[in-house]
């Protein structure tokens, strides 16, 4: 018996003892299994197919050529020895991890762990393939030939898909476009094409004739790539569907979309997780490495390159950057033409370009501080600044809102609504010198702009509302619509008693045909065209009452997770909001 799987050989050789497992669903290096590596391959052991795997598996993972590797002992078997050629043992041990002692998979250049304490449990998965027309000589043995695999995933108990009888397969861009006739969610769809490396997302609808029961779209992904699966969620169009598993250690937790990458979550002891929006999957980084700030005085917020900067104002302005490629943070520096004083309860948001967050008010202060979220220079500063408008009091606890036109990138100013201060009007725009409404404490509302694309053209009268929340530190039923026009004052109209139910702390989605509202336990729709009339609630699950984050992921969907029920229980499940589709 060997010592170790890798020792010196004649001729200034190395040689490999291996154990492989063929027709996995990918190939990977797994790690050490009593004297040898363990290795899976996704090749069947047909006509020599699973050996090419393997040595086109360990030549990639090496860094050598396919010709310096070769198979000497066990052909036929399962256990075997390799020859490398052109390396050391101490080149290979450390290409194949065996100094970390974690498995590798094919084109993986980092790291991987998987929280043990994981938040997702009891998942039901369903597999399609996208089958590829694969040249004979290509690397088609080690990854199966049939391109990456689209996983689906389907929600949990609230979505009926046993009805469902047809499930349509869209590629974008170019295409292909494909209906399969299905019966219920047990089905496996396939599609050949030729392999390329074009980025491109897929979208699955499935329906009952031609009423769409769920749908979901992919992260962006190549053909040519097929070292890992690709998952699709699929929830209801226009509601919220909940995301398989139960949810622990989810109070106090912060959450924000690392671009690109998926979601960051940051539990109130440090633990550090990102969701990945490729597979769907939870994997650990470094802890946050010191006393997480307090909520009400930072933000957590993603860089446009993937990384998340948490900045905190509540002793002066600090930040941290976590990078999901390392898996760990960092301190960062910032700087700037003025100290940044301490500001409990600044309302704050990230401009529509992502590359600055603007800090309102807060504390005893009533300026606007913009801070960069992204360095001066690759090593510089992140810089921050004061801006020249005035707010016409520091409002802690306001709601901050962009208000856009068409043909605007930046947005035209920004509506801060209600605050905890009874001597101030209920909204302040930055486009405009007076403030206007009643002199209220409201704080915590919910605010989106209600028209949007052409209809926010250049002379429309643009209105905002805003509900809920807490008025006079009490949760509300009132709901505020305020109207901003292209030249004049704001005009401000409180809706008394609009919501079925006080909801202390609302949280607002919107796609093409409506808005909602998850509150106090409900699921709310209202019509844009008709805010007069009270919202409708829905049937949809929705345990949540207070607390949590909603956080927008690439693929379009919105997850609403943490916070605490009716019943002052942390929330078990996460939920997911999957808009209407557009219209096509």
């Amino acid at each position: 018996m060997n010592p170790t799987p890798v020792r010196r050989a004649p001729d200034d050789a190395v040689d490999v003892d291996v154990q492989v497992v063929p027709r996995a669903s990918r190939s990977r290096l797994v790690g050490l299994h009593g004297d040898r590596l363990r290795i899976q391959l996704a090749a069947p052991p047909v006509d020599g197919a699973a050996n090419q795997c393997l040595v086109e598996l360990i030549a990639k993972l090496v860094g050598i050529p396919r010709s310096a590797v070769a198979i000497t002992r066990g052909l036929t078997g399962k256990r075997k020895t390799l020859r490398l050629r052109g390396t050391t043992v101490e080149a290979v041990r450390g290409a194949l991890d065996l100094d970390g002692g974690g498995g590798t998979d094919a084109g993986s250049g980092g790291r991987s762990r998987r929280h043990h304490g994981a938040p997702l449990l009891g998942r039901r998965a369903l597999r399609f393939g996208l089958g590829a027309l694969l040249p004979l000589a290509s690397a088609a043995a080690c990854e199966s030939g049939e391109g990456p695999h689209l996983q689906v995933l389907l929600p949990e108990g609230d979505v009926d898909l046993e009805s469902a009888d047809n499930a349509s397969l869209v590629l974008d861009p170019g295409g292909p476009s494909v209906t399969y006739d299905i019966d219920g969610p047990d089905f496996t769809l396939s599609l050949e094409l030729e392999l390329d490396d074009l980025q491109r997302t897929a979208s699955l609808y499935i329906a009952r004739g031609t009423d769409l029961l769920a749908w979901g779209r992919s992260a962006p992904f190549v053909l040519a790539d097929t070292a890992a699966a690709v998952t699709i969620f699929v929830g209801r169009p226009g509601a919220l569907s909940t995301f398989p598993g139960e949810v622990s250690g989810a109070e106090g937790m912060v959450a924000a979309q690392a671009p690109g990458r998926g979601m960051l979550l940051v539990a109130e002891d440090g633990g550090t997780y990102l969701l990945s929006e490729r597979n769907l999957e939870i994997s650990a980084g470094d802890a946050f490495p010191t006393t997480a700030p307090p909520v009400t005085a930072s933000a957590l917020v993603g860089e446009r390159g993937g990384g998340v900067l948490r900045l905190s104002w509540a002793e002066g302005l600090a930040g941290w950057r976590f990078d999901p490629g390392l898996d760990s943070w960092e301190t960062i520096e910032l700087a700037g033409d003025l100290e940044v004083e301490p500001r409990d309860g600044a309302a704050w948001l990230v401009d529509a370009s992502a590359e600055h967050l603007l800090l309102f008010g807060g504390g005893d202060q009533d300026d606007i501080v913009e801070i960069d979220l992204q360095p001066a220079s690759e090593d510089g500063p992140y810089l921050h600044r004061r801006l020249e408008i005035a707010l016409d009091g520091p409002r802690p606890g306001a709601t901050p809102a962009w208000i856009t036109r068409s043909g605007t990138d930046e947005g035209e100013g920004v509506l801060l609504f209600g605050g905890d201060q009874e001597d101030l009007p209920l909204a302040s725009f930055t486009g405009v010198a007076s403030p206007a409404g009643p002199l209220l404490r409201w704080t915590g509302a919910a605010c989106e702009q209600v028209e949007r694309g052409a209809d926010a053209s250049a002379g429309a009268t643009l209105r905002v509302l805003c509900f809920g929340g807490l008025r006079d530190e009490v949760p509300t039923r009132d709901a505020a619509i305020i109207g901003i026009p292209p030249a004049g004052p704001l005009t401000v109209e409180v809706l008394a008693q609009w919501l079925p139910e006080a909801a202390a702390e609302p949280r607002l989605f919107s796609d093409e045909s409506a808005l909602y509202a998850q509150s106090a336990g409900s699921w709310l729709r209202f019509d844009p065209l008709d805010l007069s009339a009270a919202p409708d609630v829905s049937a949809t699950t929705a345990d949540r009452a207070t607390g949590g984050h909603s956080v927008n992921l690439g693929t379009g969907v919105t997850f609403l997770v943490g916070g605490v029920t009716a019943e002052g229980q942390p929330v078990d499940r996460w939920q997911v909001f999957t808009p209407t589709p557009p219209a096509s």
